[in-house]
């Protein structure tokens, strides 16, 4: 069982289970009916007519619902994770409504990629970061990952790279070398171990599983894979621009994802999650009460000094 200190261990699913209760609403009217929670309501609204304070507070009711109903049960993190998800989660909405962030999700919507979203052209050396919705763990992370006009030629190409490899593919094999021909290298299709031949180690080894990723490649993406020769070929590391990860277990993820990551105006990231801090902070001792241990102090935050 987890506390109303990990209320948002699927915060986005969360968000966007109540805005879509919010449309219905909307569209389908309706009387009240006597026992009708609040999110059942013709009149429920959770979208930009209601204060972002009052959708947090909105959002702690409903995971309060789903815990007594047992929708995070098995989910197991310490307070500190738990309140750095929770913090980066409500940064990463706020800060794209505002318009600071944008953001993409790929088709099956278990993964999102957040970006700066400052209306110039992209420059070499720009991040972005990705989530795995259903990674949920102690160990679960934010991927980040640079691009490069060489490679990538535009953030919509390299965002779609990210969504057919990155996850599709083993992730360590974007993260640790491994010697071959001598060297050490980064998995490269069509040249390392499990990635030269479909059948190099049987049809259900890890090379046909593989394969089986590589061939559903969009048009001209599986191309631009192995046009190069093997010698001057990218790994995958660099076809999608994979550079390290950070997990929940890092001290200072807020700060090291958003000013040193995506590179914010510190002064404005620091501004805003302070104001997170204080309105979770509010609403834990409203809404969670003695059952959930209200009050409990707030540990996801950066150290600024």
């Amino acid at each position: 069982m987890i506390g109303c200190s990990n209320l948002q261990a699927v915060f986005e699913k969360i968000f966007d289970a109540l805005s879509k209760k919010s449309a219905a609403a909307r569209v389908e009217g309706g009387e009240v009916v006597e026992g009708q929670d609040e999110f059942s309501l013709p009149t429920f609204r959770w979208d930009d007519a209601v204060s972002f304070d009052e959708r947090i507070a909105i959002a702690c009711r409903y995971y309060v619902k789903l815990r007594r109903q047992g929708a995070f049960d098995g989910i197991q993190e310490s307070h500190q994770a738990s309140d750095r998800r929770l913090l980066l989660d409500l940064l990463l909405h706020k800060l794209e409504h505002a318009g600071t962030l944008a953001k993409e999700y790929d088709e099956s919507e278990t993964r999102v990629v957040f970006w700066r979203n400052d209306g110039a052209a992209p420059s070499d050396g720009q991040n972005m970061i990705s989530l795995d919705m259903e990674e949920r763990s102690e160990k679960s992370a934010v991927h980040i990952f640079k691009f490069n006009r060489t490679q990538h030629e535009t953030l919509e190409g390299q965002r779609s790279r990210i969504f057919h490899l990155y996850g599709a593919l083993p992730k360590l094999d974007f993260a640790q070398q491994i010697t071959h021909a001598g060297r050490l290298m980064y998995a490269t299709a069509g040249v390392t171990p499990h990635y030269r031949d479909r059948c190099e180690d049987g049809i259900t080894g890890k090379a046909h599983g593989h394969f089986q990723v590589l061939d559903k490649l969009p048009v001209g993406m599986r191309e631009k894979l192995f046009v190069q020769p093997e010698h001057a070929r990218p790994s995958l590391r660099e076809f999608v621009g994979y550079v390290h990860k950070k997990t929940h277990q890092n001290r200072n993820l807020t700060k090291e994802v958003l000013v040193t990551a995506l590179e914010l105006p510190v002064d404005e990231v620091r501004k805003v999650e302070d104001e997170l801090i204080h309105t979770v902070t509010k609403m834990r001792n409203r809404d969670c009460g003695e059952e959930e241990g209200g009050g409990e102090a707030f540990r996801g935050g950066s150290a600024w000094s």
